[in-house]
C-alpha cells in the first residue's frame, strides 16, 4: 500500500521507536538538520541495502529456524503471500532479539561500516521504526496527512504516506511498520489497511490478547517490542476477521 523508498525491497530490514523502556539504543542526532525535510530516497535505500546485506551475512543461516518461528500459526498458502514474506523481513531486523535483547538493526548501527551525513539520518529512522496498529481519524487535503492514534501505544501518530492517503478513510485502520521523519510517520514496506467495519474486531482481539498475557510488568506496549511476532499475528488475524452476515 506505501510509497515509502523501501517499496521495491522485499528482503530483510526494518523496525521501532524508541521508549524508555531501555529496550532500544538512543538515536544519534545530527545537529543542524532539519528533521522534518523527507529522506533521500537514493540513500534510504543504501542504507536499507546496507542493513540486508548485515543481516544476510551475519544471520543468514538462522534465517530457516526464524522463519519456522514466525510463520508457526500460518497456513501453508500464508507463507507464500508476498504480505507475509515481507512482514517476516521486517520482523527479522527489527522485531527478532538475541539472549541480549539485540536487534539486528542495532547491531549493524554498532558494528558496520561508519555511516555519514544523510545515511546517519537514516539509520536514526530505521532505529526508531515500530510496529503499529494505526487508527485514523481525519485527513488534511492539504498536506496529505492523516491523523489518529496508535492503538498500541494509545498516543496521537500522524502519517504521511501517498499511498495510504488515497485509499484510507476516517475510522479505518493501518497496520505496519513505521519510521520517524521528524514528527510524521511513514509505512515501512507493506501496510495492512483494516476497513473500519473490521477495526473493532481487531480492537477485541487486541484485547483478548493483553488479558491473556498482560501483567504489571507485560503491558501491550511492551509486549509489541518483546513479543513482536505474537502481537502481529494478533493484529493479522484481527484485521483479517471475517464478519458474520
Amino acid at each position: 500500500m506505501t510509497d515509502s523508498p523501501t517499496d521495491s525491497k522485499s528482503r530483510t530490514r526494518r523496525k521501532r521507536r524508541g521508549h524508555s523502556d531501555g529496550l532500544t539504543p538512543p538515536t544519534r542526532v545530527i545537529q543542524g538538520r532539519d528533521e522534518s525535510q523527507p529522506l533521500d530516497p537514493a540513500t534510504f535505500q543504501n542504507v536499507d541495502k546496507m542493513v540486508g546485506v548485515f543481516a544476510q551475512k551475519h544471520f543468514g543461516n538462522a534465517f530457516p529456524q526464524l522463519a519456522r518461528s514466525f510463520f508457526n500459526i500460518a497456513t501453508p498458502a500464508e507463507r507464500d503471500t508476498r504480505e507475509l514474506q515481507m512482514a517476516f523481513s521486517l520482523w527479522v531486523v527489527y522485531g527478532w532479539r538475541d539472549k541480549e535483547g539485540r536487534r539486528i538493526v542495532d547491531m549493524f548501527a554498532k558494528h558496520a561500516i561508519a555511516l555519514a551525513g544523510e545515511q546517519t539520518r537514516v539509520l536514526n529512522a530505521l532505529l526508531r521504526a515500530k510496529f503499529s496498529v494505526f487508527h485514523m481519524r481525519r485527513s488534511e487535503q492539504a498536506n496529505e496527512q492523516l491523523r489518529g492514534r496508535d492503538a498500541l501505544r494509545n498516543e496521537p501518530m500522524i502519517i504521511r504516506d501517498h499511498a495510504a492517503f488515497n485509499q484510507i478513510k476516517a475510522g479505518d485502520g493501518l497496520v505496519s511498520w513505521f519510521f520517524p521523519v521528524g514528527r510524521l510517520w511513514r509505512p515501512l514496506g507493506v501496510a495492512t489497511r483494516v476497513p473500519s467495519a473490521r477495526v473493532k474486531a481487531l480492537q477485541n482481539a487486541l484485547h483478548g490478547f493483553k488479558q491473556g498475557r498482560e501483567t504489571k510488568d507485560q503491558t501491550l506496549l511492551r509486549m509489541a517490542d518483546t513479543q513482536p511476532a505474537q502481537v502481529f499475528w494478533t493484529c493479522y488475524r484481527g484485521a483479517n476477521f471475517q464478519l458474520k452476515r
